[in-house]
This record gives C-alpha cells, structure tokens and sequence, in this order.
C-alpha cells in the first residue's frame, strides 16, 4: 500500500491538504508526523495513522520519509534541518520508485520592503516563466531551503514540487487548526486600536487565496506527480 508522510497536519494548511487528500488516494495509507498528545484523537479521527516526535527529530523524520512515496511538509517553510532530513530519507528510499515532496514555502521570497507604499517598479513574477522561479535572490525568504529541495530534483533522487501559498483566508476543514494567521492578526489589531490600520501610506498590494482553492492546487499537484512517478534512480 502506498504511503503519504505529513508534517504539519495540526496546522492550517497541513490539515486541509490533508482532508483533500484521503479523498482522491483513499488506497493509500497516511502517516502523519504529531508533537501535542492532546491533538493526536483528532488526527487518528480522520483515518490517519500518527507517528508521535517533534521537528528536531530528524534520524526518526528521515525513516518516515524512508518509507512514503508522498511526503507533505507544511510544517515549517524555513527549517532546513527539518528539509535536509527529509530529503535524507528521500534519498534513502525504500519504495522501489522515485519519491516525491510537496513543499509549502510561501510569497515571502518575492516580498518587497515592509514600508506599506506600493512600488510600481517591482517585478511581478510569473511561475510560468522558469527564469522568473530562478532569478529569485538567494537572499529571499524561504529561498534557502526552497534551492535544498531543487538541488534534489536535479540531482534525480526525489521529485519535488514547490507550493508558495499568499495569505490565505476561510475555514479548513482540518482535524485540528481551522484558522489562518493572517487574517485573525488583522482582525485583533483593528478590535485594538478600534480602527482598520496600514502601515505608510497604505497602498501595498498582498494577493490571497482561498483555503478551498488551495488544497484543489495541492490536489492537482499531487495527481500530477503520482502519475509521473518513475523506477528510482540508481
């Protein structure tokens, strides 16, 4: 039976996916990697296996990952460590196929300075347009750990695909965090100060994305990548 490895699955993003995706591979198994005692019920509720450990358990995250032939982090879009060890275990594979990863990073790597005042000379960019993904800085949010995970789909061994998510608003249906941050921040600033409030002169632009859109292009993600799966590399 083929395995699907979550990290993140107590949180927003991680816990939709996750409810998405026992819907389209209700053949395969799910292994969801689970810190608090106190949420694993609601996890196991779902139909999911839990593995108990942290994030810094990384020889135990490498194994996970070992034996999945999906891994989904939405853990954490700037542990490399974490990253590195699952890319560790991706390279160690036991599944007889090229594995794959589904990586939550996030629009962070094309943020522009928090002054609150829109710049007409910005680039947009274009995920179309592969110079575009490339030419991002070293330097950008997440982009350390986002270039880790390219490295190991060129070098062959894993196939690795990038999901960078704006702010994101609705309810999840996850098993445990059905809220996003973003928008219960602003929410709580405004109840403050009893006013909406902006930084500058208020003409920044933040895209966004609806919680239900998103799992569909985590969904159209993963078909994609399990029917491109391939005899692992050598």
């Amino acid at each position: 039976m083929p395995t699907i490895f979550i990290l993140g699955i107590t949180g927003y993003i991680g816990g939709a996916v996750a409810v998405g995706y026992k819907r389209i591979f209700p053949d395969y198994e799910f292994v969801a990697l689970v810190r608090n005692e106190q949420s694993i019920p609601a996890v196991e509720a779902i139909g999911v296996k839990v593995v108990q450990g942290s994030h810094t358990d990384l020889e135990f995250i490498s194994e996970q990952a070992s034996k999945a032939d999906i891994v989904l982090n939405a853990a954490d879009a700037d542990d490399l460590d974490l990253t590195k060890a699952i890319l560790a275990g991706l390279k160690n594979t036991t599944i007889g196929k090229t594995p794959i990863l589904i990586h939550t990073s996030g629009t962070g790597l094309a943020m522009g300075a928090p002054t609150g005042n829109f710049d007409p000379t910005t680039k947009v960019l274009n995920d179309n347009e592969v110079a575009d993904i490339r030419n991002i800085p070293d330097t950008a949010y997440h982009r350390n750990v986002d270039l880790e995970i390219f490295e190991a789909n060129t070098a062959g061994y894993a196939s690795t695909y990038i999901i960078a998510p704006s702010t994101i608003y609705g309810t999840g249906d996850g098993p445990v965090n059905r809220i996003s941050q973003q928008i219960p921040t602003l929410i709580k600033a405004a109840l403050k100060h009893k006013q909406a409030v902006y930084v500058g002169d208020g003409t920044n632009q933040w895209d966004n994305v609806y919680i239900g859109d998103l799992v569909e292009l985590y969904i159209i993600v993963a078909k994609l990548a399990v029917s491109e799966l391939v005899p692992a590399a050598k």
